[in-house]
């Protein structure tokens, strides 16, 4: 389908840009999300995929934003993830956060509901970004892991989380 959509577009206009170089941009900014154990292919973001298609301009150009600014979460509401509204830190909330920049994943145990005031508690957090796309099905052996879909989640999301981290004076992230 991406295929066939980016065919579409370069093949309307005056377009430079080689087909299998875009197809490969898309894969490493939008692919990556797996929802099933039992599935054997990595989705796309289709929102993102159109998006970016859209924003391409003749000969060459990129869109100058990874993500629609209409789907993109603000920093305000990563914050909100991170603090009660009293502004104390959630520390179960840190401590998981911590396990994914850290080590790129996270053990889980994906919960399929939870009430919204213990969202934030560890075994339920993971849940929560998983189902807000910023995580995906990472391994499929034994145990369950959660990873970062793609390089526009690591960007705009994970690297937001690791600043107010930092902020929160944590040494241990890399740099």
């Amino acid at each position: 389908d991406v295929r066939r959509l980016v065919a579409g577009v370069l093949g309307g206009a005056a377009y430079s840009l080689e087909p299998a170089r875009v197809e490969e941009d898309l894969r490493l900014y939008y692919n990556g999300y797996l929802f099933s154990r039992d599935a054997t292919e990595r989705m796309f973001n289709p929102d993102m995929v159109l998006y970016f298609l859209k924003e391409l301009r003749p000969p060459s150009r990129y869109p100058s934003e990874l993500l629609d600014i209409n789907v993109r979460t603000d920093y305000g509401r990563i914050k909100r993830l991170l603090f009660t509204p009293e502004g104390e830190v959630r520390p179960d909330v840190v401590e998981d956060l911590l396990a994914v920049i850290v080590d790129g994943s996270t053990a889980a145990r994906l919960q399929s509901s939870f009430p919204l005031d213990r969202a934030y508690e560890s075994g339920y957090f993971v849940s929560l970004l998983y189902y807000m796309g910023l995580l995906t099905l990472q391994e499929q052996e034994g145990w369950l892991r959660l990873g970062i879909p793609n390089y526009a989640i690591r960007t705009l999301y994970w690297e937001a989380f690791a600043r107010l981290l930092q902020d929160l004076h944590h040494p241990e992230l890399p740099s």
